[in-house]
């Protein structure tokens, strides 16, 4: 029981700090209106969570079974640290960057960009397929944005829009969009 308790505290930390890191809104601003969902933190924790509390269950009666569940719950875990919560982090900077751009501090908002490029060429390294296809092809709008950033900032808002809106479908629709049958 103590793990399990451990477990959630963790989550619910992350969870927490995740949503305390939000800034509030420059005066005057208008953002992209976007449905936004936290429905893959929810179903990746409670997946977590069936997990572990069958390897609690059979750690006596059934180690074989215990060690399985334990590995199917550090899969889904590697799953949530190394793509799910890099995307999040991935549309907040995006979303940075939009706000920046609109407040015509342009060089923040490049500076926003690179390092929503740095986090998907990280992330890049460890998916593959359909994920693959789309961390790249999200790459490439970063590049594109940054480049208007620089070179036109007006023409950057309707490319970092489009950005924060496939971003946002990204995280709603999770692996259901990029996952090929």
């Amino acid at each position: 029981m103590k793990i399990a308790k451990a477990f959630q505290l963790t989550m619910l930390l992350a969870c927490v700090s995740t949503v305390w890191g939000c800034d509030r809104s420059p005066e005057g601003w208008t953002p992209v209106l976007e449905q936004t969902s936290t429905v893959f933190l929810e179903t990746e924790t409670r997946r977590i969570s069936e997990h572990v509390g069958i390897a609690l269950d059979h750690l006596r009666t059934d180690p074989g079974q215990a060690e399985t569940a334990l590995k199917e719950a550090k899969a889904t875990l590697d799953h949530l640290q190394g793509y799910y919560l890099p995307l999040f982090r991935v549309r907040e900077r995006a979303y940075n960057a939009y706000r920046y751009l609109y407040l015509g501090d342009e060089a923040q908002a490049v500076e926003e960009l690179g390092r929503v490029r740095e986090t998907l060429e990280n992330m890049v390294e460890n998916v593959e397929g359909g994920a693959l296809l789309e961390l790249l092809s999200l790459s490439e709008s970063v590049a594109d944005a940054r480049i208007a950033a620089l070179a036109a900032p007006e023409k950057a808002a309707p490319i970092l829009e489009s950005l924060a809106r496939r971003l946002d479908l990204v995280l709603l629709k999770g692996d259901l969009i990029i996952t090929p049958e």
